[in-house]
Order: structure tokens, then C-alpha cells, then sequence
């Protein structure tokens, strides 16, 4: 599909084909319209098309695989990165069934991934996870009525990207 202003373009092409004007000619007309985006070579490719009795604006038809990747494809993909997000994407590629490029694409483009890290995998509290917090946040209380601001002073916060993996 062709955008908007290679719509525009081609149709100014084709109008000075059909004044009698030169390829020479036609590309200083474009460039005096401020239509910067066209080169040299794609405006005598064109200027030859449309010289030669071409009528259409659009590109021709091509042959070869859609771009598209199937619905099945990423939900595979979708399903394996919900499970575990330390996959590669090799393995990803092999589980799948897809090429590297695939799966990149799958990722990058349709799941708007940036990143796939392994570095954090989320994960439900237990019942033990929360009776820890919850001794030591008792004892931090503590030891704050006890030692007063030198203890809170003392306390380092950071998150899980900081630490050695």
C-alpha cells in the first residue's frame, strides 16, 4: 500500500509525462514543490513507467509471505513469555515454531515489548513471604521508637536492579 505522498508524487509525474516535460525536468518541478522525499533514480523510473503508457498510482502486486504473522504464532509466544520471561528468543523460535525474525517481530511490533528481561519475574506473595515483611516491619518500628532518626538514617532502600545476578 502506498502512502499519501507517494500518491502525490507519482501523480505530479505523471502530469509533466504528460506536458512533454523531461525527466530533467519533472525532478526540478517536484523539487521547486518542495516534494524532498523523491530521489533522482525513483523519478526516472517513474517519469519511464507513465512515459510507457502506465495509468495507476499504486505500486504493483508482489509475491512472497505477508508480513502479517499468524494470530496462532503469537499467542504461542504470548502464552510462553506468561510463564516464564527468562526465555531467549532462540528458544522462543524453536518452542514456537517460527524464525528468529518472527518471533522478534511478534515481540517487538504486535506484544509492544521493548525488552525481555529475566533479570525480574513477578511472582504471588506466600504466606511465609508475608509473615517476614511482617516481622521485620515490626521490628524496624522498634527499633525506630528506640533508636529515633540515627536508625532510619541508617537504612539503604534499593530495588531488584541493583543487585549482583
Amino acid at each position: 500500500m502506498t502512502s499519501k505522498t507517494d500518491h502525490e508524487v507519482r501523480a505530479n509525474i505523471k502530469f509533466c509525462v504528460k506536458l512533454g516535460f523531461t525527466p530533467t525536468q519533472t525532478l526540478e518541478n517536484l523539487r521547486e514543490a518542495k516534494h524532498t522525499s523523491c530521489c533522482r533514480s525513483l523519478v526516472f523510473k517513474w517519469h519511464d513507467r507513465y512515459r510507457k503508457g502506465r495509468e495507476s498510482l499504486e505500486d504493483d502486486v508482489r509475491s512472497g509471505r505477508p508480513k502479517k504473522t499468524s494470530t496462532s504464532i503469537q499467542e504461542k509466544v504470548t502464552a510462553l513469555l506468561d510463564d516464564d520471561r527468562r526465555l531467549t528468543v532462540r528458544e522462543l523460535s524453536e518452542n514456537v515454531d517460527a524464525s528468529l525474525n518472527t518471533v522478534h517481530r511478534v515481540i517487538a511490533d504486535e506484544l509492544k515489548m521493548s525488552k525481555v528481561s529475566a533479570r525480574w519475574v513477578p511472582r504471588l506473595l506466600t504466606d511465609d513471604d508475608k509473615l517476614r515483611r511482617l516481622s521485620a516491619s515490626q521490628e524496624f518500628v522498634k527499633r525506630y521508637r528506640k533508636e529515633g532518626e540515627t536508625f532510619l538514617n541508617r537504612i539503604i532502600t534499593t530495588d531488584e536492579t541493583w543487585l549482583w545476578h
